[in-house]
Order: C-alpha cells, then sequence, then structure tokens
C-alpha cells in the first residue's frame, strides 16, 4: 500500500514539476524587482532623500510599469520581449531613484542635512 501511494505521490510531482518551472523563477524577478524599486522608493521618502514631487514621480512610473505588466499578462504569460521590456523600464525606473536620492534635494528644504549650520 505504501509502495503505491509513493508511486502515485511521485508520478503527479513528475508531471507538475515542469509546469511550475517554467513560470515561477523568471515571472518571480520581474515581481522582486519591482518591489525592491517600491521599497526604495518608499524609503527614500521617510529618509527625507526625495522630495514629494520626485517621490509621487516614482510611484506613478512605477504603477505604470504593473499595469504595463498586468497587460502583458492579459494572455496568461510573459514573452521574452515582453519581459525583457519590462526589465529595461526597471532599470531605467531605478537609475532614475538612485538619482533623486543621491541629487542633494530634500525633503525638509535642505541640501546639505546641516540643520545646525546657521546657529551660533
Amino acid at each position: 500500500m505504501k509502495t503505491l501511494i509513493g508511486a502515485a505521490l511521485a508520478v503527479c510531482l513528475c508531471g507538475f514539476g515542469p509546469a511550475m518551472a517554467n513560470h515561477g523563477p523568471r515571472d518571480s524577478s520581474v515581481n522582486q524587482r519591482q518591489h525592491l524599486v517600491e521599497q526604495r522608493i518608499e524609503q527614500g521618502m521617510r529618509a527625507g532623500e526625495l522630495t514629494r514631487r520626485e517621490y509621487r514621480r516614482l510611484q506613478h512610473e512605477a504603477r505604470e510599469i504593473g499595469q504595463l505588466e498586468h497587460a502583458f499578462r492579459a494572455d496568461g504569460r510573459l514573452s521574452e520581449r515582453e519581459r525583457g521590456e519590462l526589465h529595461a523600464r526597471l532599470d531605467r525606473l531605478a537609475r532614475e531613484v538612485y538619482r533623486e536620492k543621491h541629487d542633494g534635494e530634500r525633503r525638509y528644504g535642505s541640501y546639505n542635512r546641516d540643520y545646525h549650520a546657521d546657529r551660533r
């Protein structure tokens, strides 16, 4: 009986394995990158490294990438071209986030974080 159950389980796992392997890692890389970029945007806002305007613009671009991914997935899968386009847009957004966080503009109006420089 145990042998029969083990054999049935092995057949099921062999049948589902390839289906799960084709969609998991590739699709999750796009989602993982989206999540990381969105975290960096939020962290930049909390730290005051992004102005409100920069934050809104970067969030808008992140939302557009999410909407584009949703449109690409309408047929149930991402083609290599679609995946490449999403990664290219995420690359561009990641560079913009880095530039905006390091451009010296601060949410609180200070360009150098030295709030006590004028005090005597």
